[in-house]
């Protein structure tokens, strides 16, 4: 079976970004060079350059990890954890990969965080809307974003940049996506703009058969695949003509990005395939990635640049890195021997978790989150320290730095909920007591020394948690409501709005005419108010409900929330939908809410159908409702419509 010439590329990533270091002069004066070696490589020749990069800042103390000394070492742990090659091991000896090269190898304080909650400009409080992001500083991708001026709108296909003068609304570019590319989110800084995308390559072949040797062995139904993540970034000085000035991609799919000033930070897991096949290479096992400002050709990252954990069972690669968007520095990616789950980004730290799963009970499953932190500097991204927490993290929000220390909230069905409080080097230095045992935690916010967590089973506990003494965590108060929220959001003043379902207990009649609890029923959106001033008794001081057959992508992704500081508000799209004698009725639209004499206020309905992943977003007085068919403009204080546009 032949395979596409891609997997044979030979590994030599780390010569080509010397090379491409050596001939963009980002080394260092000529004197610190030394006379760079030529090999041949095929027909082509690579430059394998000794050289002397300057001296830089000190660096954040790296977590010592052992590399592998060999592709056949890597390999026969693959074997060893039952992955590699688990359906026809037997057929298969270790000697059928005598062909397969060793690879080149390569040579071998965090910023303390800002007080987010007293910054106006962090809740959304400039003159056009952001993102609404956790941290303030570290940006996160969204589909729909605007400088002030312009509306960048992607639908995965295709980037529309529109022009925004108040109703004023001007298609004035459009970037079209290659046929085996979608993009899932964008960066926009000043004049550069980064999409991010995701494309597959398909193994040659018949599902279900592999062959080898003239001979067919079933291996799957499915024909596996290798998944890529692009970071594509483009010149917009001038709209209306954007031009592609990189390409880096990484094998692997996108588990997470941020954006610190100029420099994109990614995350990606590379899993490994257990299908034997044809002509396997170092590039089949290997991760591999490109950077447009070295080469165009792929690099397989060698064996002996990849980290492991001693005694790891893990079947896949961890991939993390930066690039500085603005400069011609090559790409910086470290590969670890394993995968990620959720990330949250600090500005000077970078925490990827990993939950497993194991107990000396057959009986209990007891889940534990692996916790890795990246010193991050610029380019630079280091491993530092792994620590390790009970239970599941739900998502990014039920994590933060504060104070040099880290903190965590998660989950254990079995014995109950925790924030659990680790130092610098990610030792456990505190731990609350089980919180509401037999319940998830399903929201979570950290502000300054205070923490708020939602957990449910039939109804909505709201904890209040003061963490001024990290080695002390106390719960203050608790609040139990009806429903849940999955997102909580800081209004300032002692205020907090809960987004999430509204539930109802639902009974059964038993013998004797009694009526006994048989569980709940959910009736729909809910947002809630809550005065957390006092946090020993939290209170619910309104909710608005919005009926049955209701949900926003705001409940379970946050920057689907427009935030404006300036007015106390927040908006979203909402869907409404539903068969109502057999016709099916579509309410959806977009909702503005804000909190006026601590109530809250929906300020308006915008109706209209949805197509797509749908924001809104505000410069000056104008309000834009954007979805993948177009925008339409609004009078922010009427609710007036005043101009629109229409994509085709």
């Amino acid at each position: 079976m032949k395979r596409r010439l891609f997997a044979r590329v030979f590994a030599v990533c780390m010569a080509a970004m010397i090379f491409g270091a050596f001939v963009l002069g980002v080394v260092g004066p000529a004197e610190q060079r030394k006379a760079p070696s030529v090999i041949s490589v095929g027909n082509r020749k690579v430059y394998l350059s000794a050289l002397t990069v300057p001296e830089k800042a000190p660096q954040p103390e790296r977590l010592e990890l052992p590399k592998f000394a060999s592709l056949e070492e890597l390999m026969g742990m693959l074997r060893q954890n039952g992955v590699l090659y688990s359906s026809v091991e037997k057929q298969f000896a270790f000697s059928d990969f005598e062909t397969v090269g060793t690879a080149p190898s390569a040579a071998s304080t965090p910023v303390a965080e800002a007080d987010a909650w007293d910054s106006k400009a962090a809740l959304g409080g400039d003159s056009s809307s952001k993102t609404n992001t956790q941290v303030a500083g570290v940006d996160e991708g969204d589909v729909v974003k605007t400088d002030g001026k312009y509306i960048y709108v992607l639908n995965g296909k295709t980037l529309r940049i529109v022009e925004a003068d108040g109703a004023k609304l001007r298609e004035v570019s459009v970037i079209e996506l290659g046929e085996d590319e979608y993009a899932t989110e964008l960066y926009v800084t000043d004049d550069k703009l980064v999409l991010v995308s995701v494309r597959h390559e398909y193994f040659e072949g018949e599902p279900g058969t592999v062959a080898k040797g003239g001979e067919e062995f079933g291996c799957c139904i499915w024909l596996p695949s290798r998944q890529f993540t692009g970071y594509t970034v483009y010149d917009i000085a001038d709209r209306a003509a954007p031009s592609q000035i990189r390409h880096v991609e990484i094998e692997g799919g996108a588990l997470a990005t941020r954006m610190i000033d100029n420099t994109l930070y990614f995350v990606c897991n590379r899993y490994l395939s257990s299908v034997p096949l044809d002509d396997m290479g170092e590039g089949d096992i290997l991760p591999v990635y490109n950077d447009s400002v070295v080469s165009e050709e792929p690099c397989v990252i060698p064996a002996e640049d990849i980290s492991y954990f001693p005694g790891s069972t893990e079947s896949s690669y961890l991939l993390v890195g930066a690039f500085d968007i603005s400069s011609g520095v090559p790409v910086v990616v470290e590969t670890y021997f394993g995968s990620g789950q959720t990330v949250y980004m600090s500005r000077g730290a970078l925490y990827v978790t990993q939950t497993s799963y194991g107990s000396d009970d057959a009986r209990v499953s007891t889940p534990q989150t692996q916790i890795y932190k990246f010193a991050v500097d610029e380019t630079s991204v280091i491993l530092q320290a792994k620590g390790n927490a009970v239970g599941t993290p739900i998502g990014q929000y039920s994590m933060d730095e504060y104070d040099s220390t880290f903190r965590i909230a998660t989950s254990n069905w079995e014995t109950g909920n925790y924030i659990t409080v680790f130092d610098e080097t990610m030792e456990e230095i505190g731990r609350t007591e089980a919180l509401a045992k037999g319940e998830q935690i399903y929201a979570s916010r950290f502000m300054g020394e205070t923490a708020y967590l939602v957990t449910y089973f039939q109804v909505d506990p709201l904890f209040v948690v003061d963490l001024s003494d990290p080695a002390q965590p106390t719960v203050l108060g608790e609040l139990k409501v009806p429903g849940f929220s999955q997102y909580l959001h800081p209004m300032g003043d002692g205020l907090l709005v809960g987004l999430g379902r509204h539930t109802l207990q639902s009974f059964v009649r038993v013998e004797g005419g009694k009526e006994e609890p048989a569980g709940t029923v959910d009736v729909g959106l809910k947002l809630s108010l809550f005065d957390v001033s006092d946090p020993q008794a939290p209170i619910e001081l309104d909710t608005l409900l919005f009926g049955e057959n209701t949900w926003a992508e705001a409940e379970y992704n946050p920057r689907a929330i427009m935030v404006d500081a300036r007015r106390n508000g927040l908006g979203f799209a909402l869907q409404k939908s539903a068969y109502q004698n057999d016709v099916w009725q579509d309410e959806s639209g977009f909702v503005v809410v804000s909190v006026r004499d601590r109530h809250l206020v929906r300020d308006a309905l915008l109706t209209q159908p949805l197509f797509g992943a749908s924001r809104l977003c505000y410069i000056g007085e104008t309000l834009y409702a954007v979805d993948e068919q177009g925008i339409k403009a609004y009078d922010y204080n009427s609710y007036n419509l005043t101009g629109s546009v229409e994509f085709h």
